[in-house]
This record gives structure tokens, sequence and C-alpha cells, in this order.
């Protein structure tokens, strides 16, 4: 940019683009397993019994998977007095971990399941500004706005919805929708 008008302006510039996968291990210790416990105190008459413990395994369980994709111009202008960052992102997360309630027949109050996917896009814009740079004082001024909007795109509950707690999940609508 050196010996040209747009360089009396910006002072540099910068593209970014980054793509990774991330996991979410939080699906608890051993819960795609059957686990029993048993002794004395779950016998009958002075007998040693054995008890299935707080939730029924899943053996289909798995790790959420989140795919996300960022796009990012970073630019700088008036010898970096003027700083411009932005961000583009979009998110796929699947597998969605859940605690699915189970009919109090079974004597459990639920398992934990892989729910469905949600897609999640957004931009994020910052702004920072040295109007006064001196020696002994500085003044910074920073801007920052954002926004995200996402989509259930696939959910394992019954036609394709959830409903807990005075909240609903539905295929081709935003999640956390109050109900």
């Amino acid at each position: 940019l050196k010996d040209t008008k747009i360089s009396n302006y910006l002072h540099n510039a910068k593209l970014r683009i980054s793509w990774g996968i991330t996991g979410n291990d939080r699906i608890g210790e051993f819960d795609y397993l059957d686990r029993y416990t048993g002794g004395m105190n779950y016998g009958y008459n002075g007998s040693v019994g054995v008890v299935p413990l707080t939730s029924p395994g899943n053996p289909l369980l798995k790790w959420e998977e989140t795919q996300e994709t960022n796009f990012g111009l970073d630019l700088s202008f008036f010898k970096g007095r003027l700083n411009v960052e932005t961000d583009f992102y979009i998110q796929r997360t699947s597998d969605l971990l859940d605690n699915e309630p189970l009919p109090t027949e079974l004597g459990y109050s639920s398992m934990r399941i892989n729910a469905g996917t949600i897609r999640n896009i957004g931009w994020e814009i910052g702004i920072t500004a040295y109007p006064i740079d001196k020696r002994d004082w500085t003044w910074t001024t920073s801007l920052n706005w954002s926004t995200t909007r996402n989509k259930v795109l696939k959910i394992s509950g019954e036609g394709g919805r959830i409903y807990k707690n005075n909240w609903w999940l539905e295929e081709g609508v935003a999640a956390g929708q109050f109900y």
C-alpha cells in the first residue's frame, strides 16, 4: 500500500478464514452403560440384592459435535488510530445432549440422549478508536455490535418437537421459544 492514495488512510488489512470441529464430552461418566449396585441394603429378608442406578444406559450416546466456519476482516486506519474488526460465523451443532423424560412405570425419571441438530449464524463488528494518544494521556473509545440467529434443524421429540419447563424446541424454528 506504499505510495498510493489509499495508503494515506488504510494502514493495515487482514482477511481471516477458519474452520474447525470441537466436541462436548459432558455426557456423564458411563451414561452409555446400564449400571447396578447391590448389597444387604437392597435385599429382602436378609438376602443380598441388586438394583439399577439412577438412569438406564444408552449405548447409542455420543459427544455433541460443533462444526464452525468463520470469516473475518480486520482493517486499521490512520496508523492504527482507528481499527475495525468484522466476523461472520456459521456454527452447526449435532447430537445435542438432553435428558429425555421416561414413563414413571420404568422406575427412572430420564435417560441421556442425543436430541438433534441446531445451526447458529451471526455477525460481530468491533470498532476501536484512539482520538487522543499523547505521551501522558490516551483516550480510547470502543464500540461492539453483534447478532446471532439460530434454527433447530432436527429434533428427536415426537413430531419434531420437545416441550420442557415452559420452553419448546421445534424443527425449523429458533431455539429457546417460551411456551
